[in-house]
C-alpha cells in the first residue's frame, strides 16, 4: 500500500513539474507528457478502486 500511495505522489509532483516547464516555455511537447501522466493516474486510481471493492465485497 506505501508503495502505491508513493507513486501517487511520485507522479502528482512530475504533473505539477510537467506543467510548470509548459508555463514557463510554451513547449507543445510538456502537454503531451502531461496527458499522458494524467492517463497513468487514472490508471492507478481505477486498479486501485477495483482491488479495493473486490476485497471488500469478499470481505478479505
Amino acid at each position: 500500500m506505501i508503495f502505491i500511495k508513493l507513486s501517487i505522489f511520485i507522479l502528482c509532483i512530475f504533473l505539477v513539474v510537467i506543467i510548470a516547464c509548459y508555463l514557463i516555455t510554451k513547449n507543445k511537447k510538456y502537454i503531451s507528457i502531461a496527458k499522458a501522466t494524467i492517463n497513468y493516474l487514472f490508471t492507478i486510481l481505477i486498479i486501485i478502486a477495483i482491488i479495493y471493492f473486490s476485497l471488500r465485497y469478499f470481505r478479505l
